[in-house]
């Protein structure tokens, strides 16, 4: 207990603003204030410097192949999947969810 009581008169003596001795603290006013209004700015897409993706045709002949094991097919069906998200996500404008 003798700790802390002795830590809490020590936070209390402490400066909540240790810059107040060496600075004096002026408050500045200024002249006049901007108010915002509402305000409607069009936003557009500007399509050309999103980058084009498509998922290669190779993917989907090799999951055509009965020689792909089914953990193949599956890996390939996921990243045709994780593709097809990419390219939704960047298209559409809007993040994906």
């Amino acid at each position: 207990m003798d700790e802390v009581q002795e830590a809490l008169e020590r936070i209390a003596r402490l400066e909540p603003v240790p810059a107040r001795a060496f600075l004096p603290i002026t408050i500045i006013r200024p002249p006049g204030s901007v108010r915002a209004k509402a305000v409607t700015i069009p936003v557009t897409n500007n399509n050309e410097h999103i980058p084009h993706f498509a998922h290669q045709q190779y993917l989907q002949d090799l999951m055509a192949q009965g020689e792909n094991s089914a953990e193949v097919r599956n890996y390939i069906r996921e990243k045709i999947r994780a593709g097809k998200f990419l390219i939704r996500a960047c298209t559409s404008g809007r993040p994906p969810s």
